[in-house]
């Protein structure tokens, strides 16, 4: 079976979810009941036929979370997993993950969906699949000659009929897919799917609980002549004599399911048992035989995973030219993804080796950005030492300059404080406005909140560049803080170049209806151009957000001349 084909309708099977243990909030409203779901695909290429089954039991929990005027959270837990495909047993942990999903108050609409933890891309959408199950609007939402509506799932966008014939009850058929959905490599493939039934009736329970009753039957054709043919049964009971487990974590998280503390990425992916080769020789042999014009990026990526002791022998294979171009790039990157101290100490050791080519060199800085954990003390101090060169060669110094900035980029990643205060010391102890620039980059790409007092110091303090770049980092910070400061530096008298750094600030933040009215001033024609341009890109980046800023940016088009003026009023109205 093509495992791109098996994950693409183990999706539409609906996997469901554990629960790690803490306990539980009093007089929390909190509803649980039996989920049992069993699904059989029948794979046909033409010539063979196979058979492949996924049985789940497990029990759910539902719990609402905070509420605003126009919308709502709905989080949601599975606990005591029973999980089978095709008689063995499968438990990955993401499926331990509570989430909680967004509803329109209004239309019952889905709008998102938030994790408790940072799960792959293609682990949320079976996760999500959980949660498409129970979906529709609430009864009260749908009117008596019933509703139809288009709505988007793993597969892609299908036509739903919704009915409800007596209060609590919802009775949802996915009557058809009107297009598919690109991306994945299994739904790259598909031409058509046909939905032959699916029909699901919910009944509305308590603390957001719906129990279910349904059946579907589904056939997807793809290219080169294979079907696959998908049914599935699906009963959801509400027991109302169910209680929280000790330690259910979805009874303990806060209302607020933005503000969750995630689980621990280790604790949620662990890493295989790792299986190394006898020595460094076998491993830079193994390594050298990849090195070919398809490059196997699974192979290198677990090479390097297996062997991460034996990293320091790569040196001297950098410096002899070893690796043809494509291949050194792509292992430079794939050894920023090893989360090593190996992995990490090497490319500090490569960035600051003058006997490699600048290409190497720069590889092997912008490779640090993918490190999925904090540096060591050592690769640490190594970095900043190396940042602090000077009279260096050209190609050297852009090096040594870059290494800051990617140290910003890594204190975001990894959330690393250390990182940050030692980017603050050195922007504190800058003894030039060009290093004071570099420390700026630096902080911005950080993008750390407790920065933001230090930052607005140089608001006004060295040349307006300076300031500038002051503003711009701040911009990349979203708090009250940050944006108070910004617009502390709207006034007349400031230069132009720090006007319009602190309104393309504002633009990237959160800004209510009033201070998105207060940007509009600043597009008036007597103006200096810097500072009208930034006001126009501020609003067109609250469009989303405000969508009565389109109105605004359309008359403002008409009595604009300025070419770069109207370029950004355009892409804002007219570009997705």
């Amino acid at each position: 079976m093509p495992q791109a084909l098996f994950r693409f309708f183990l999706t539409v099977a609906c996997l469901v979810v554990l629960a790690p243990a803490q306990a539980a909030k009093q007089g929390l409203c909190l509803a649980g009941g039996t989920y049992h779901s069993v699904s059989t695909v029948w794979f046909d290429d033409g010539n063979s036929t196979a058979r492949s089954r996924v049985a789940l039991d497990g029990v759910l929990f539902t719990r609402p979370l905070k509420q605003t005027e126009k919308t709502r959270w709905l989080g949601l837990q599975f606990q005591g997993l029973t999980m089978e495909v095709d008689g063995k047993p499968i438990s990955p942990r993401f499926f331990q993950v509570p989430f909680a999903v967004e509803l329109d108050t209004a239309t019952g609409a889905w709008l998102q969906t938030h994790f408790n933890g940072p799960l792959r891309l293609e682990d949320q959408e079976q996760v999500l699949a959980l949660y498409g199950t129970l979906q529709g609007p609430d009864s009260t939402l749908i009117p008596p000659e019933g509703v139809t509506r288009l709505e988007r799932d793993s597969i892609g966008s299908a036509t739903v009929r919704y009915d409800s014939r007596a209060l609590g009850t919802i009775t949802r058929r996915k009557l058809a897919y009107e297009a598919l959905r690109p991306g994945d490599e299994g739904q790259a493939l598909t031409e058509r799917v046909a939905v032959e039934q699916d029909e699901t009736t919910l009944t509305e329970l308590a603390c957001g609980f719906r129990s279910a009753d349904g059946r579907s039957s589904t056939e997807a054709f793809f290219r080169g002549g294979m079907t696959v043919k998908t049914l599935q049964r699906l009963a959801v009971a509400w027991d109302r004599t169910l209680a929280a487990p000790p330690g259910l974590r979805l009874a303990v998280l806060g209302e607020d399911p933005l503000a969750w503390p995630a689980v621990d990425l280790a604790w949620l992916y662990p890493p295989p048992p790792k299986t190394p080769l006898a020595d460094a020789a076998r491993f830079l042999a193994a390594l050298s035989a990849l090195d070919q014009d398809q490059i196997d990026d699974e192979a290198l990526k677990a090479l390097l995973f297996n062997n991460d002791r034996f990293l320091e022998a790569l040196q001297d294979q950098f410096r002899a030219g070893t690796f043809s171009k494509a291949f050194q790039e792509n292992l430079l990157l794939r050894i920023g993804q090893t989360d090593a101290p190996q992995a990490r100490a090497l490319l500090v050791t490569l960035a600051a080796d003058e006997t490699l080519t600048p290409a190497a060199r720069f590889g092997s800085l912008m490779a640090l950005r993918y490190t999925p954990s904090k540096l060591e003390p050592e690769s640490l101090e190594a970095l900043m030492d190396f940042s602090n060169l000077s009279n260096l060669s050209e190609d050297g110094q852009q090096l040594a300059d870059s290494a800051l900035m990617v140290l910003g980029e890594v204190a975001r990643n990894t959330e690393d404080g250390a990182v940050t205060s030692r980017l603050t010391q050195a922007l504190s102890t800058a003894a030039s406005d060009q290093r004071r620039l570099i420390a700026l980059n630096a902080l911005a790409n950080a993008g750390d909140e407790t920065t933001v007092p230090l930052l607005g110091d140089y608001l006004s303090a060295g040349n307006a560049t300076v300031r500038a770049r002051a503003a711009e980092a701040l911009g990349g910070i979203p708090t009250a803080q940050a944006r108070a400061l910004l617009q502390g530096q709207l006034q007349d008298g400031n230069p132009p170049a720090v006007r319009a750094a602190a309104l393309e600030g504002l633009g990237k933040q959160t800004l209510d209806a009033g201070e998105v009215a207060a940007l509009t001033r600043f597009t008036a024609p007597e103006e200096p151009l810097p500072v009208r341009r930034s006001a126009l890109a501020a609003l067109a980046a609250q469009k989303k957000a405000h969508p009565e800023v389109e109105g605004t940016l359309k008359a403002l088009l008409v009595q604009t001349s300025d070419r770069e003026s109207m370029e950004i009023i355009m892409r804002a109205l007219y570009q997705q």
